[in-house]
């Protein structure tokens, strides 16, 4: 059983990818149905409350040691019942927070397997919290209908990550406002190539799974 602040409960093609903080250890776990799958969109209603952002929740997950080279915080989940046992409020994220000069090993949106695979074992991490007070919301200009998240890091370089938070994206689309001073759920995806170019390398995208504004 692991008892985790919940910091990203987003929309896959199988599913839900869940992410969070261990309570205890303050480390990253994100509980998978199997090796590369997300979560069932049922284990997610709680009681019939949806799993939110910010919710403590204890999940049981089983005793296996995944040795995943691209998303080494995954756990596989146990059977038996999640439940939500409490609540925080955003500045309890302000220590958890990761420095944000570099998101999840480079300066791009992007990063390679062979990039990945040149790494210690223990540098490998798919997720990371940052803090950031200069975010803004765009439509992609390649689908319409998906947002993605624009900032600069304190190293100032540039990034524009694709948007899966569903409930923040659900704000946008009915144009409500979402403050530029934000936690972001950085999360990177598994290796993916384009199918009609087996040329180019694997890369794992970084997306953005979870928002939390903090008013000013």
């Amino acid at each position: 059983m692991a008892r985790i602040v919940c910091l990203a409960n987003s929309m896959r093609p199988d599913g839900r990818c869940v992410a969070g903080i261990n309570i205890e250890t303050k480390k990253w776990i994100r509980p998978i149905s199997k090796p590369g799958g997300g979560i069932p969109a049922r284990k997610v209603f709680i009681k019939r409350k949806e799993l939110s952002i910010l919710d403590v929740v204890d999940i049981p997950l089983t005793n296996v040691c995944l040795q995943d080279k691209y998303q080494r915080e995954n756990r596989i989940i146990d059977t038996g019942d999640w439940k939500i046992i409490d609540q925080v409020k955003p500045e309890y994220l302000l220590d958890l927070c990761e420095d944000d000069s570099t998101i999840l090993h480079n300066h791009e949106d992007r990063i390679t397997s062979e990039e990945l695979e040149k790494l210690p074992f223990h540098e490998w991490k798919s997720l990371q919290l940052v803090h950031l007070e200069n975010i803004y919301f765009r439509r992609d200009n390649w689908n319409r209908r998906r947002w993605r998240v624009h900032f600069h890091n304190r190293g100032k370089h540039y990034f524009a990550l694709k948007l899966t938070d569903h409930v923040v994206t659900d704000k946008l689309d009915k144009g409500e406002k979402i403050s530029k001073n934000c936690f972001l759920t950085i999360s990177l995806a598994g290796p993916w190539r384009p199918p009609d170019d087996e040329s180019q390398p694997e890369r794992c995208y970084k997306l953005v799974a979870g928002v939390v504004e903090l008013k000013c």
